[in-house]
């Protein structure tokens, strides 16, 4: 019976985890601090989901949270607009020759993970 058991709960567990390419994004306001974006979106996600915290550049409402399978793919036009900004601003903070060879490698749901996952701004101001 309890072989049953733990067999039924890792086919749930299994079931409930993220593939590699999937990441919450969640867009913020102007100088919101990440934990606090984080503690209000918390029902949205697990301790090891890739999350991402990007800032909304608009006055406007910025979109609601929502996953994507195979970051960035689904994304609207808008919020391809607002990525833009904030990946040009990352790649003219790259000048590195061996920086540019290692980005070239990596996925493209890695590359924005690696520009909006959450460690890295945590503690910080997301600022426009």
């Amino acid at each position: 019976m309890k072989a049953r058991n733990l067999e039924s709960r890792i086919i749930k567990l299994e079931g409930r985890a993220r593939h590699a390419g999937e990441m919450l994004l969640i867009w913020s306001r102007s100088n919101e601090r990440a934990e606090a974006v984080l503690e209000k979106h918390r029902h949205l996600f697990d301790p090891f989901d890739r999350v991402g915290i990007a800032p909304w550049p608009a006055v406007d409402e910025p979109p609601a949270p929502a996953w994507y399978g195979n970051f960035p793919i689904g994304i609207s036009e808008r919020e391809w607009t607002a990525l833009g900004k904030l990946l040009q601003e990352a790649a003219g903070q790259a000048t590195d020759q061996l920086e540019y060879k290692r980005l070239s490698e990596w996925s493209d749901a890695d590359l924005w993970y690696e520009l909006l996952r959450v460690d890295r701004r945590a503690g910080h101001e997301i600022r426009h």
